[in-house]
């Protein structure tokens, strides 16, 4: 995946957030979900993350039946069109996952790209969380899986 495929999949997930209300399910495109879940494995990150940008801290629920999930993700097409002019979904590569769907090519792009841009003091990550790349990885941004549950409201 290159830095540009990269950056870009951010930038979709920060805009999905941004269309995150209480109370209402959001539904995310393939790649939102893989950054989302990659995002939660950072829980203290995640959480500021979630709270400056939604308001709120965003669940994460994995259990939704289909029926409601497929209604749901409509009603968040239908607010991406409204709030950003453009179908969601629309630059979603759908080959490029299905290529490099092992974690480890997926964890060296994610921290080549990391490390790149911090040696240069101009990275700032997602929502501007990281600092620096001595953030990355310490104790306030763990790398722990936490599940379904990440992120409770």
């Amino acid at each position: 995946m290159s830095p540009m495929k990269f950056r870009e999949i951010v930038e979709n997930y920060i805009l999905f957030m941004k269309l995150a209300r209480k109370n209402a399910i959001i539904v995310p495109t393939f790649d939102i979900d893989l950054m989302w879940h990659t995002h939660m494995r950072y829980p203290l990150n995640y959480f500021q993350f979630s709270k400056q940008l939604c308001g709120f801290l965003l669940n994460h629920d994995d259990s939704i039946t289909p029926q409601v999930l497929n209604d749901a993700y409509k009603d968040t097409a239908e607010r991406w069109k409204t709030a950003y002019q453009s179908e969601y979904g629309h630059n979603v590569d759908r080959n490029c996952f299905r290529n490099s769907m092992n974690s480890i090519h997926c964890t060296i792009t994610h921290d080549s790209i990391v490390k790149k841009q911090s040696s240069h003091g101009s990275y700032t990550g997602c929502g501007g969380f990281w600092s620096s790349e001595s953030e990355v990885g310490n104790s306030n941004s763990c790398g722990s899986s936490c599940g379904s549950s990440c992120g409770g409201d």
